[in-house]
């Protein structure tokens, strides 16, 4: 039986009034989780408590008194038992689990089963997503599209020139030429092109030259700013 000490009974009072402050310096607590007292740890449990309206009563059930521990005195305890069930796995897609974790790659969705507990990914290997995300992660470089410092405010004051490659590198046009060298105007969207067979230094520079000459013949502008790609 369980002895209770410096309690205040009530004849004609619904229950006994429990001093849980004077418990609480003698190691006693009450969880109204699991509805027990306990001393020390949760798991030496003094008494279970039953919930009845808006009071708690000890040990209304005889047959719930948890076993007596002859070591511990003037306290009650039950062996240790999880309060949940084993965790079931986690059936996954492996669609769904890229969307989840940020959108890895697939190897390492491949792997995510091996290195995790409880998740079990299921469904055919995901090809390539065409998604934003994953766009942006296999680029290798990130073209700026901020508009430019010296933003053209009259025609050629700022042209752009390139060199762009007409046919594969091993093959040549029926007249010999392999490349195209293109300029625009970035105030007038102008365009000027023309091909050529080979891409040398004093080829290009000539070229260029002619390109300035003509727009100061033609349209009476000085060129004053030249964008390249570096090539």
């Amino acid at each position: 039986m369980l002895l209770l000490t410096h309690v205040a009974y009530c004849e004609g009072f619904l229950t006994s009034v429990l001093d849980l402050a004077h418990c609480r310096t003698q190691g006693i607590h009450f969880n109204s989780g699991r509805d027990i007292l306990y001393r020390t740890a949760p798991y030496n449990v003094l008494a279970n408590l039953e919930y009845n309206g808006s009071y708690w009563l000890i040990d209304a059930d005889p047959t719930r008194r948890p076993l007596t521990l002859p070591l511990i005195l003037h306290a009650y305890s039950t062996a240790f038992r999880s309060s949940h069930a084993p965790k079931l796995d986690h059936r996954i897609d492996q669609q769904i689990a890229h969307q989840i974790w940020a959108h890895p790659s697939r190897k390492a969705i491949e792997h995510l089963e091996a290195h995790t507990n409880s998740v079990s990914v299921t469904g055919d290997p995901i090809p390539d997503c065409p998604c934003t995300v994953c766009i942006e992660s296999r680029l290798t470089k990130i073209v700026s599209r901020r508009s430019s410092a010296n933003k053209a405010t009259r025609p050629f004051y700022h042209i752009a020139i390139d060199l762009v490659y007409i046919v594969p590198m091993s093959k040549r046009c029926w007249n010999g030429n392999r490349y195209a060298l293109h300029a625009v105007n970035e105030f007038s969207k102008w365009h000027e092109l023309i091909t050529t067979p080979c891409k040398d230094k004093p080829m290009l520079v000539r070229w260029f030259m002619n390109l300035v000459r003509k727009i100061q013949c033609m349209y009476n502008y000085d060129v004053v700013f030249v964008h390249t790609d570096g090539e």
